[in-house]
């Protein structure tokens, strides 16, 4: 039997990858009784050991909270509603009343007892709707006019200013209309609101008695009074309603009426 000689030579070489040298073997093919031209097809390389898994690999499963479910609180239906301003509106009747100057005051009053109680049966208390003047509602409340002796405007012109400007201060912060007033059947209850009326009064009649005075020292005839008399008496009756509205800030003779009407209740 033939020994077969095995020849192995390893060259060591360098190889230059930038600026470092790197060393590296080339192997000569191993002559085993294989053609030469065949030794170039065998493969020299090593087997990757970081190979990458496969697109099939198994994927970690994730799973997500279910979705949060709010609902609305109870009171939401009820915001939804508009807002019902709490104060009053000028109506058509309102304006009918200011350019007759006559109110409609109903008061219930009751029978005398009859002589029978088959008379009893037939009696009942009706409202009896009396006719007054708008002005005469009001307690009565001496006016003191400020520099009564200006030759400007006379004193009626003036005290008649005053009673206007007082009315619609009235109107604008009394809490019903004017034109329903009962009066209560107990005399006590009747006293203490002609009480409240009368403090109510005296507080206007002061405000009314200050807006009058800066209207006089603005005019210089009779007719410019008239004019300015109308505007604060415009104001007046639209203070409360501005208010609400926040719009006040916006109207200089509202302004004027709201500064007046601070003063007063500080002195």
């Amino acid at each position: 039997m033939t020994p077969v000689v095995v020849t192995i030579r390893v060259v060591q070489k360098e190889r230059r990858v930038g600026a470092v040298v790197m060393p590296w073997r080339e192997t000569t093919a191993i002559h085993l009784g294989i053609p030469p031209n065949r030794t170039r097809s065998l493969s020299t390389k090593r087997p990757s050991s970081d190979a990458r898994p496969g697109d099939d690999a198994k994927k970690p499963k994730v799973e997500y909270p279910p979705p949060l479910v709010t609902k609305a609180f109870s009171s939401a239906s009820n915001l939804k509603k508009p807002f019902k301003t709490p104060f009053k509106v000028p109506s058509a009747a309102t304006n009918a009343q200011e350019s007759t100057g006559v109110l409609h005051v109903t008061v219930e009053h009751s029978e005398p007892e009859p002589s029978s109680s088959e008379d009893l049966d037939q009696v009942k208390d009706q409202p009896i709707e009396v006719m007054v003047n708008d002005f005469e509602a009001m307690p009565d409340v001496n006016i003191v006019l400020e520099e009564s002796g200006s030759s400007k405007v006379d004193s009626d012109a003036r005290h008649k200013g005053v009673e206007c400007i007082r009315h619609a201060l009235y109107d604008a912060f009394s809490t019903r209309p004017q034109s329903h007033i009962r009066l209560p059947d107990d005399a006590r209850k009747r006293q203490v609101l002609e009480s409240q009326l009368l403090r109510i009064a005296c507080t206007l009649t002061q405000v009314a008695q200050q807006l009058e005075f800066l209207v006089l020292s603005y005019s210089s005839t009779l007719d410019g009074y008239k004019q300015r008399i109308k505007v604060k008496v415009r104001a007046a009756r639209d203070l409360v309603n501005a208010l609400h509205e926040k719009r006040a800030h916006e109207d200089e003779d509202i302004q004027e009426v709201l500064q007046t009407i601070q003063c007063v209740l500080k002195s």
